[in-house]
């Protein structure tokens, strides 16, 4: 399916007729989820043992912070059809080099408590940065949206309320409910045993 996906992108950006369905094209699900379902490819191959021992032996953070600097530089000195292909290999390849490597010097700075923070955060931050930065056009000089340090700031702020605020309280929600639903399963079950035992 990512290689389909790769393909149709491809197609997507030679087909005028299909271009028009976003503003921003690059960011429409079918030109992205590609790069989702790497990364399940990526979790899924690692559940094989060998492959894991592979992976471990390896896929060092050192090693993966070099293929990234590699892609970046080809990038920057020529472009082609698999640039995009190329990018989307990048984020599994970091991720998967520090989970297997939880003491290596990148590893441990990743897990320094602001950056831990930025992670706790990073799904409101993700949706809230969308408001205060438009990446489809320059911001009007003098406007809010040109000033980056107060954009950065606004989002920040909103991303913190948000995740106290919205998302914890939701977690924790959903929590109840599901151990709710986890008691009633195992009340089932226990009716089930007693049956069957008469």
């Amino acid at each position: 399916m990512v290689v389909a996906l790769e393909f149709w992108g491809i197609f997507v950006l030679h087909t005028p007729a299909l271009r028009k369905y976003a503003m921003v094209i690059y960011l429409r699900t079918d030109m992205v989820a590609g790069g989702i379902l790497l990364g399940c490819v990526f979790a899924l191959a690692l559940r094989r043992p060998q492959l894991l021992e592979i992976a471990k032996s390896y896929l060092r953070p050192w090693v993966a912070l070099l293929y990234t600097a590699i892609v970046f530089a080809r990038l920057e000195l020529h472009h082609s059809r698999s640039d995009h292909a190329l990018i989307i290999s990048v984020y599994p390849v970091l991720i998967t080099a520090t989970m297997l490597h939880p003491r290596a010097l990148t590893s441990r700075i990743l897990e320094l408590p602001p950056l831990k923070f930025v992670g706790k955060i990073s799904y409101s931050l993700y949706l809230w940065q969308e408001l205060f930065f438009f990446y489809a056009q320059a911001p009007a000089p003098g406007s809010f949206r040109s000033h980056t340090i107060l954009c950065w700031g606004a989002a920040f702020g909103c991303a913190i309320a948000s995740y106290y605020l919205i998302e914890t309280p939701l977690i924790r929600y959903g929590h109840r409910k599901a151990r709710k639903f986890d008691l009633q399963e195992l009340e089932t079950n226990r009716m089930f045993a007693e049956t069957a035992k008469a």
